[in-house]
């Protein structure tokens, strides 16, 4: 074998392992893009899950709970896609069940000026709300959720975190006035009534009879109280 010869062939033997490693590495590169794209949408299935199992009856209405059931399904479709495992048909299943059995969204408490219990629940109420909000923008971006479904689900997103954060009001107010007396607390009821009054498809007519009663009895203490000065 001449010297040409020998070297066309060394030549040969660089360019096919040259290949060989160039295709291995696009292999791996797909591999890798389809693991990191596995990892992302198993990430918000179990953030969507999330929202859909902790946000509280009052705030799943129909078309909030079709957004979430609708995203998780489609994302659980494309994880099949990618990997054929028996686990994903399953979730669909227990998703169906799920969006087929709502919960019971329970009656405004009798007598209360607050639709959350307490604090903590208006506080956990809110947060899980903001999130809630958070997540449709995002999936609107990512052209997952069109523009219909986006604005109307955020509509009542908002006037829920308004709701709760009424409640947190109402909540300082009644503080105010145990510690503080009505006339501090009367400006702040006032404000509050104002506020439930402007939120729009919540159902808040029993909080603002409520509130109103209250307020009533506020106000005619603190006539009461300047009539006593006189």
């Amino acid at each position: 074998m001449s010297p040409t010869e020998t070297g066309l062939l060394i030549l040969a033997g660089v360019l096919a392992m040259a290949v060989a490693a160039y295709v291995a590495q696009q292999v791996e590169n797909r591999r890798q893009a389809r693991r990191l794209q596995v990892m992302a949408l198993k990430d918000t299935v179990r953030r969507a899950g999330y929202l859909l199992e902790n946000l509280p009856a009052q705030f799943q209405t129909p078309e909030i709970r079709q957004v979430i059931g609708t995203t998780i399904s489609q994302l659980l479709e494309r994880l099949q896609q990618l990997e054929r495992k028996v686990e994903y048909r399953q979730q669909q299943e227990a998703l169906q069940q799920q969006l087929d059995q709502p919960p019971a969204s329970p009656p405004f408490p009798a007598g209360s000026l607050t639709l959350m219990p307490d604090r903590d629940s208006a506080r956990r109420a809110r947060a899980m709300l903001r999130e809630l909000g958070q997540f449709i923008r995002q999936q609107h971006e990512k052209g997952e959720l069109s523009l219909q479904a986006a604005s109307t689900t955020l509509r009542q997103v908002k006037s829920g975190y308004h709701r709760v954060t009424c409640d947190l009001s109402i909540l300082d107010s009644l503080e105010i006035e145990n510690n503080r007396g009505p006339q501090v607390a009367v400006h702040q009821f006032r404000s509050c009534l104002s506020k439930l009054r402007a939120i729009r498809g919540q159902h808040t007519e029993p909080q603002i009879r409520n509130l109103q009663a209250h307020l009533a009895q506020v106000e005619q203490r603190l006539a009461r109280s300047a009539e006593d000065r006189d």
